[in-house]
């Protein structure tokens, strides 16, 4: 084998191997978004690069902010709008604001309180924010809903292995 054939064999195993690299990571991209998909409201916005940021404002930090704050806004001066709690803490869930969060998602069952997806979100929230005890509350109160969800019925088996 000469060594010109020696160097396309390598340069050919190493291009494989990025573009091998480059194709597992954006099917594991995809998995996580589409995971991510199934855990939302039926009426939520798509996830993913098309419709990054809130409200679709294509990742323009000003814009996201600006919708953002309108939205978190809105909540506040709309405490009688299910949907705008619900968006509001959503949006602090997002970045990891669990408190604020969880206040907005109070506001939301006091006006919805046989809401499903409520009640798991405050049951979630609590556990995120290591509030144990309002968690598991939560969470049992979600299971007496839907007797069948694995997800709640695996985040309580986990909060009383605690």
């Amino acid at each position: 084998m000469s060594r010109e054939n020696l160097l396309f064999g390598i340069i050919g195993i190493l291009l494989g191997f990025i573009v091998g690299f480059m194709f597992a990571s954006s099917m594991a991209q995809k998995q996580q978004t589409a995971a991510m998909s199934q855990n939302m409201p039926a009426d939520h916005p798509p996830l993913g690069s098309q419709n990054a940021g809130a409200g679709g404002a294509g990742g323009n930090p000003d814009a996201v902010r600006a919708q953002v704050t309108a939205d978190i806004q809105a909540a506040r001066n709309e405490p009688n709008n299910f949907d705008a709690q619900v968006k509001a803490a959503e949006l602090y869930w997002q970045i990891g604001r669990y408190d604020q969060a969880i206040e907005f998602l109070l506001k939301a069952n006091q006006l919805k309180p046989t809401d499903y997806d409520t009640v798991v979100s405050l049951g979630m929230a609590n556990f995120q924010a290591g509030h144990f005890e309002p968690a598991e509350k939560w969470l049992t109160a979600a299971l007496k809903m839907k007797p069948d969800d694995e997800q709640v019925k695996e985040t309580l088996a986990k909060l009383k292995s605690k």
